[in-house]
C-alpha cells in the first residue's frame, strides 16, 4: 500500500506509464501465495480421490470445479509437492495364448533324461532398457542343466 506522504497516484502512474485503473486492480489483487495454496489444497483433495490423475486430468478437474488455472502451473505445483503420478511402463506381450490354434500336450512332462541332448527346453524373456527392450532367448539341456544356445536382439 502507498502511504499518504508518497506521490499522488496520478503522478506515480504517469511516471511508470501505467493507467490508474491497472494500479487499483493491482492493489486489490490477492497475493500469489494465497492463490497457489488454495489451488494446492484442492489439488490434494483431488489426488486423494483420484490417485491416478496426472497434471492434464488434474487441470480439467480443477476447471470443472470452477478454478481457472493453467496446466503449466498445475504441473509445477504437482512436481513441487510430489503429486505427480509415475507413468505405467509398457510391457511387451511375449506369449499369445488367446489363439484358436491347437494346443499340443507336454511330451516332456514324464520324460526321465539319462544322457546329454535328449531333451532341450527354451524360453524367451525381455529386458527393459532406457532406449527400448532387449529380448533374450535361451535353450537349455535338461540333463546337464547347461545353456546350449543364447541369442539376444534389441528392438528400438
Amino acid at each position: 500500500m502507498i502511504e499518504a506522504t508518497a506521490l499522488p497516484v496520478a503522478k506515480a502512474c504517469n511516471a511508470f506509464d501505467v493507467s490508474k485503473q491497472a494500479f487499483y486492480k493491482w492493489q486489490k489483487r490477492e497475493p500469489k501465495l494465497n492463490i497457489d495454496s488454495k489451488v494446492l489444497g484442492t489439488m490434494r483433495q483431488i489426488a486423494l480421490e483420484f490417485t491416478k490423475y496426472g497434471y492434464r486430468r488434474m487441470t480439467k478437474q480443477l476447471h470443472r470445479q470452477g478454478q481457472q488455472v493453467n496446466h503449466k502451473k498445475v504441473y509445477r505445483l504437482m512436481k513441487e509437492n510430489n503429486l505427480l503420478v509415475k507413468r505405467k511402463k509398457f510391457r511387451p506381450i511375449t506369449t499369445q495364448s488367446g489363439h484358436g490354434l491347437e494346443v499340443y500336450p507336454n511330451l516332456a512332462k514324464d520324460l526321465v533324461t539319462t544322457k546329454l541332448n535328449q531333451l532341450w527346453v527354451s524360453d524367451i524373456t525381455y529386458i527393459y532398457l532406457p532406449l527400448g527392450f532387449a529380448y533374450l532367448a535361451a535353450i537349455l539341456d535338461i540333463f546337464s542343466r547347461k545353456c546350449v544356445w543364447v541369442v539376444s536382439w534389441k528392438e528400438y
